[in-house]
């Protein structure tokens, strides 16, 4: 049985995680620590707490009520400064207990549509905010999502096995059958949680900073699927020379 419920669509946020060129543009869908607290004070009220061991280190506890005891997870964040680096390291925890992580099923979100894209000296950027519109989380994963502009427009809808084209030109990703998509899902899952369980310490954790920096993303999760296979393989090769 899941710890906590699912998101509702008012607490997913949506950013663009990064540019395709001079045509398009990908969207990531996130939680903030604000959404964390909240649900966790609805869960737990006063019985649980945030410790703070570093500014990239966060422990969070849960009390049990049966076993009298406090149980805690924790993990490492990464950010710009301090304070986005705890905030995410505080995310991540939350994470391991299971807080959100439907967002990991979440369907890559890909935008063909430049009229919400700007250029200056050859660079590419989204001003327009977007939003979610509708979400639906079933067995642990997204099985509806459907995104859109500050007008209304639905720039990107995804239900069951496939994305669909709604009103703008948006990127369709047929997929036969829900074993594949499933399949697909499981994956990137399990390539996120491959490259962070193994790029916790120096130096690969620099390492892997420096790799996001080069796909110009700033977490692991924005990455594309051909990336984490990248990264995944890069990885494993650094183990077998070690061994």
């Amino acid at each position: 049985m899941a710890l906590f419920r699912s998101l509702r669509k008012e607490e997913v946020e949506v950013k663009v995680s990064r540019m395709l060129g001079s045509k398009g543009f990908a969207l990531l869908i996130y939680k903030n620590a604000r959404c964390d607290i909240n649900i966790l004070n609805e869960t737990f009220e006063l019985n649980w707490k945030r410790e703070q061991l570093a500014y990239n280190h966060c422990k969070v506890s849960i009390f049990n009520d049966v076993t009298k005891e406090w149980i805690s997870r924790e993990d490492y964040g990464e950010g710009s400064d301090e304070k986005s680096a705890s905030s995410d390291s505080f995310k991540r925890a939350c994470v391991n207990f299971g807080l959100g992580v439907e967002l990991y099923t979440a369907p890559e979100i890909l935008v063909w549509e430049s009229k919400y894209m700007s250029e200056n000296k050859g660079k590419y950027s989204v001003k327009e905010k977007f939003k979610v519109s509708d979400f639906e989380v079933k067995d642990g994963k997204i099985v509806k999502l459907v995104i859109e502009d500050s007008k209304g427009n639905i720039v990107f809808m995804h239900s069951e096995a496939k994305e669909t084209k709604v009103n703008t030109k948006v990127y369709k990703k047929e997929k036969t059958n829900k074993t594949k998509e499933n399949s697909s899902n499981d994956l990137r899952v399990k390539s996120i949680t491959y490259i962070k369980n193994n790029t916790t310490k120096e130096p690969q954790k620099s390492w892997l900073a420096k790799k996001l920096v080069d796909f110009g993303v700033a977490e692991v999760e924005e990455l594309g699927v051909m990336q984490l296979k990248a990264i995944c393989s890069a990885i494993h090769k650094k183990i077998s020379k070690a061994s």
